[in-house]
């Protein structure tokens, strides 16, 4: 992997970090444990369950081949908690917060990566 590619991959790990640590991070940075909380219907809705912390777990081992990669993950995480939950409800809202969070440093981010 080159230079460029090493600050990159930095800068998506920094990113992730941000939004874990967010005051509504929490809620992400575990996998959803369905049957603990009673969702007996998320594995039905939810195809391709993801969460912060399986993404760190990835970028820790180079997993990705490309940030692209990253990235899609980190979409995925926010669009499942905004299909499941209600509009309006708690966590959609959180997950939405998040999304723009990340949509506003993923740009700054692609840049860098596309330069």
């Amino acid at each position: 992997m080159d230079k460029n590619m090493n600050q990159v991959f930095r800068s998506c790990s920094n990113l992730l970090q941000r939004l874990m640590k967010h005051k509504h991070g929490w809620v992400f940075n575990k996998p959803v444990n369905a049957k603990a909380l009673g969702l007996r219907d998320y594995h039905d809705i939810i195809k391709h369950p993801m969460d912060l912390g399986t993404i760190k777990n990835r970028l820790s081992q180079n997993w990705y081949k490309s940030p692209r990669e990253f990235a899609k993950d980190v979409r995925l995480v926010f669009q499942n908690a905004v299909i499941y939950n209600p509009k309006g409800q708690g966590v959609q809202i959180m997950a939405e917060w998040l999304l723009e969070i990340f949509e506003e440093r993923w740009a700054v981010i692609e840049a860098e990566y596309n330069h």
